[in-house]
């Protein structure tokens, strides 16, 4: 369905046909959806990471008794809930955590797998975790944490041939 995110009347619209809003769009317009869901009492649901202003909604979404729920795509989501697998996992057998690396990306067609022992690949766009309001990635090893700013996170730039 084609339609202008900044054509508030539309956008309340449509909202306002639906119990439960999934919205696919780019993280950027999940802000006027979610507003328009509080208003209209619709529930939301989404892949994308909670952003501060979408936190600021939920004492208001809360009082309109709707659910916001965010991070539950792939990445975050389906990566969060492999890895509590695993964890459940290891401590079910007794087994203690020294360290936990992840690894995220998007599931292949099972066409194009080949020899790929992951069954995985990188499909998310990498901007997104060089938001500044996102976390910077940290380590963890014997409760000694190791922060490191996002901007180190990437190589220098090299010019491509």
């Amino acid at each position: 369905m084609a339609f202008d995110i900044q054509q508030t009347a539309q956008l309340h619209e449509l909202v306002g046909q639906a119990d439960i809003v999934i919205s696919m769009l780019p993280a950027s317009f999940h802000l006027p959806v979610a507003q328009a869901c509080v208003q209209l009492r619709r529930h939301l649901i989404t892949a994308s990471y909670v952003s501060a202003e979408i936190r600021e909604l939920d004492a208001l979404a809360k009082a309109a008794d709707i659910l916001i729920l965010m991070e539950c795509g792939l990445d975050p989501g389906l990566d969060h809930m492999s890895a509590m697998r695993a964890l459940h996992d290891i401590r079910a057998r007794g087994g203690q955590l020294t360290a936990f690396r992840s690894y995220c990306g998007g599931l292949l067609a099972p066409d194009s797998e080949g020899n790929n022992p992951w069954k995985y690949k990188f499909t998310w766009n990498p901007a997104t975790w060089c938001w500044p309001d996102k976390a910077p990635p940290n380590t963890s090893k014997t409760a000694i944490y190791a922060l490191f700013p996002t901007s180190s996170c990437l190589p220098a730039p090299r010019p491509s041939r």
